[in-house]
């Protein structure tokens, strides 16, 4: 991993609030002691933003997370088998059973043992080995390994909020030259479709750059009319709605507003 290029609160500057979890995770990485931390909550709480930003600073597989949705025991082996001083991972209550049975001993004991080929081998990991991982239900991770949860410190995040997310998008957006009435528009009807990923948004932001608002918002529109069309996936459409009910009371006048960035949406692409 590439020696420390800048601060670690450089690598959280792009993320809009949570300050007490940015707090203990900066704390956590500059730590000596070998940490193990949990992030976990509902899609799009920001904790696959928090462990990329932590990836980067470690210089962690390019800055991205790993998952263990499809990882084999043997194969998760063999990563730890590397020795990094840090692993940072998201989703591992996606993984099998097994293999949470191999991550559980890794933080557990700083190693891991299983039986490759009729052999069996052992790996240490290094004495200082820390681990920040995320989840989108801890409840899932009791249900399959109950264990594993008791060897984190687990940090609960709160869903995302419409002002939370409008933020986290002005700091996205502006990087590639957005104003922040611009970013108000694209953040306001983003929220009302159900296009809520800050990842997508900033990959949008990417391939119009400079302000092309009309652009970005006939993606949302073309994105949430097939997502809607297909009715895919179920449960995520029903927890945006539940989530819409609970939420959008902070947001004045959606439908009115929605309404007229719609007029001003089809008026801008009817001129170019």
């Amino acid at each position: 991993m590439p020696i420390f290029t800048k601060p670690i609160e450089a690598y959280f500057s792009e993320i809009y609030g949570l300050e007490e979890v940015k707090r203990i995770l900066i704390d956590a990485c500059r730590s000596p002691q070998p940490v193990s931390i949990l992030l976990w909550g509902p899609p799009q709480s920001a904790k696959t933003l928090l462990l990329e930003a932590i990836a980067r600073y470690f210089g962690f597989n390019d800055g991205t997370p790993f998952t263990l949705d499809r990882a084999t025991p043997a194969g998760l082996a063999e990563l730890f088998s590397m020795r990094y001083r840090v692993y940072v991972f998201d989703e591992i209550d996606k993984a099998r059973p097994e293999t949470l049975r191999v991550f559980n001993e890794a933080v557990e004991s700083r190693r891991v043992s299983f039986v490759k080929h009729k052999t069996s081998i052992v790996i240490k990991l290094r004495e200082d080995t820390k681990f920040f991982v995320g989840a989108n239900s801890i409840s899932v991770l009791k249900e399959k390994v109950p264990e594993v949860v008791t060897r984190f410190l687990d940090i609960p995040l709160p869903p995302m909020t419409f002002d939370y997310f409008r933020e986290i998008t002005h700091l996205q957006l502006s990087k590639q030259g957005y104003t922040r009435e611009q970013t108000e528009i694209i953040a306001r009807y983003a929220w009302a479709k159900g296009f809520r990923d800050i990842r997508k948004v900033r990959e949008l932001g990417k391939i119009y750059p400079g302000g092309r608002v009309s652009d970005i918002l006939r993606f949302i529109d073309y994105w949430a009319s097939t997502r809607n069309a297909l009715q895919w996936p179920r449960n995520t459409a029903l927890q945006t709605q539940n989530q819409s009910q609970s939420q959008n009371q902070g947001l004045p006048r959606l439908s009115e507003e929605l309404k007229r960035i719609s007029q001003k949406m089809r008026k801008s692409l009817g001129s170019s």
